[in-house]
């Protein structure tokens, strides 16, 4: 089953994750696209292709993508998420296997710390395991057939994952890879632990209580504009 990797980017910009999966990416032959906004991205590989969509949503970019592919299966990388090359092959003898419809890899972040590995945990074995939601951060993979059959990812601003979750968890369970994603702590460690927890926390509620998206993203991307350009 032909599988396609897909990032959303911003300016160009190449996370020292998002770099490893690139290089190792070279000796393999798994499809490859990038979604770019903003300034524009040069890179000296001609197996990734490089997409440009001017928009703040990472929901309209990975939309892109995908309907730029023919893959019968979609692994989205977060720009900031590193996954072996090991994970990849792990997926794909599953895939093989058993009749996936979706799920994600066990996250983990980049940096040991007790708050850190909790919220991991957390993620991983209450969140994900009764809520069926896992972010992007994740590496959510899907295939293709359950992708377009709930029109892919809702168009949000933040918490696009959460709501594509919510429509899969509906279709069949979401299977945990045991191979990990090891996503980037930079946002708790440029706005501190505590007060970056409490952030994800409030607007958690508020993404519940019906707040504008934009409004939400723009309070998150506050400072630090990682994924969306204000």
């Amino acid at each position: 089953m032909k599988i396609c990797l897909i990032s959303p980017i911003k300016d160009g910009q190449i996370s020292p994750q998002l770099a490893k999966v690139i290089n190792w990416h070279q000796q393999t032959d798994y499809e490859f696209i990038l979604v770019n906004s903003g300034n524009l991205l040069e890179l000296k590989n001609n197996k990734i292709q490089v997409l440009q969509k001017e928009t703040n949503s990472r929901a309209e970019k990975m939309n892109f993508a995908a309907s730029a592919t023919t893959a019968q299966f979609f692994v989205f990388i977060h720009p900031r998420s590193f996954l072996e090359k090991s994970a990849i092959e792990q997926l794909t003898r599953t895939i093989n296997k058993k009749e996936l419809q979706w799920g994600a890899f066990t996250h983990r972040f980049d940096k040991r710390n007790r708050l850190l590995d909790f919220t991991s945990w957390y993620s991983n074995n209450i969140r994900g395991k009764f809520s069926q939601i896992y972010y992007l951060d994740h590496c959510l993979f899907i295939k293709r057939e359950l992708f377009e059959n709930i029109q892919g990812f809702p168009n949000l601003s933040i918490f696009e994952d959460t709501a594509i979750c919510e429509k899969l968890r509906k279709h069949s369970p979401a299977f945990l890879c045991k191979s990990f994603s090891t996503t980037s702590s930079v946002r708790f460690n440029k706005n501190g632990l505590l007060k970056q927890i409490l952030l994800n926390q409030i607007l958690k509620i508020a993404y519940h209580l019906g707040v504008n998206d934009e409004r939400m993203n723009k309070i998150y991307e506050r400072g630090l504009n990682l994924n969306s350009k204000y």
